[in-house]
């Protein structure tokens, strides 16, 4: 995946402060809306972030291509799958 790609993605959920399960819910239909191979920006504060979108990309054909933290924040970059 070209990091161009990574720092333009078709779209971004901020989510910071909301608390779970609605952060995996609203990611996942913003995944909905995008076209397989298109990269959404989801940014989380969730204590269970990591575990929670381990979990649903186990199960859900998209895939993580990037991570970091800022501050209290997760920022992570999925493809969404065909």
């Amino acid at each position: 995946m070209e990091r161009e790609n990574l720092l333009r993605p078709a779209e971004t959920v901020d989510l910071r402060g909301v608390a779970c399960p609605l952060p995996v819910f609203r990611m996942n239909q913003a995944l909905r809306r995008l076209q397989p191979g298109d990269v959404l920006r989801y940014i989380t504060t969730g204590a269970g972030s990591d575990r929670n979108l381990g979990a649903y990309l186990k199960q859900s054909g998209h895939r993580l291509v990037a991570s970091e933290v800022e501050g209290r924040a997760r920022i992570y970059w999925l493809i969404r799958g065909g």
